[in-house]
């Protein structure tokens, strides 16, 4: 869980990093419309793209964690 957490934190400050930059997105959809108004925009791109991570990280805990019976 740890190494989720901070894959989720890397993922934010590259996202936040690269907001501003149209195209740059690590989600390429409407979050590109959202870009372009200054600090709504660039606050949805990080959030969205930690949820993402975060998200894809647990899935994959749950599918490589230990099985336990």
């Amino acid at each position: 869980m740890k190494s989720v957490l901070l894959y989720v934190l890397i993922a934010g400050a590259i996202s936040a990093l690269t907001a501003p930059i149209p195209g740059a997105s690590l989600l390429l959809t409407a979050l590109e419309i959202l870009t372009f108004v200054p600090g709504i925009g660039w606050l949805a791109e990080v959030v969205v793209a930690m949820l993402f991570v975060l998200f894809l990280g647990l899935l994959a805990n749950m599918y490589f964690g230990k099985k336990t019976k």
